[in-house]
């Protein structure tokens, strides 16, 4: 009897919180906040990902960006297409461009303000906001609980 194999694309879904805004990368993240997932033991940034299942290949020489500037969101609705340029240019304009930290933002896209107390900085020198990693990791452990959950009732 051959072994139950999920699709990459059921995989992924399983690991999005989607909630009336953004929706959340619960899994792995590298250091600035973009969600890792992994086809074929081949990585790839989650946002890629939910682009290419939900609007096909990405054009060579372009990236996706988000409207959102949340590096954890994956809403397909919140990605757009863009060269690097339009990358930057998008983040001056919202004022998050960082030339060695002579520009950052004094709150984070929730509204909470970047205090000494609520802010670490990581190793790429870019502001990360605590309470909104505190409200994602809770989210996650309640994603993880509601999935065992319906695990257990699967099986039973």
């Amino acid at each position: 009897m051959k072994k139950y194999e999920e699709t990459a694309e059921l995989r992924f879904w399983k690991k999005v919180l989607i909630g009336d805004d953004c929706w959340v990368w619960t899994a792995g993240k590298d250091w600035d906040g973009y969600g890792e997932f992994s086809i074929k033991h081949r990585p790839i940034k989650a946002h890629q990902f939910s682009w290419i299942v939900t609007n096909g290949s990405i054009p060579k020489g372009l990236f996706i960006c988000h409207h959102c500037d949340n590096p954890s969101c994956v809403r397909p609705d919140h990605l757009f297409l863009g060269t690097a340029k339009d990358n930057y240019q998008d983040s001056v304009v919202k004022g998050r461009a960082s030339h060695h930290g002579a520009n950052r933002k004094n709150i984070c896209i929730h509204g909470h303000a970047f205090t000494k107390e609520n802010t670490h900085i990581n190793p790429n020198g870019h502001q990360i906001c605590r309470t909104c990693k505190r409200e994602e990791m809770r989210k996650r452990r309640q994603l993880q609980r509601q999935t065992i959950i319906v695990a257990k009732e699967m099986t039973l």
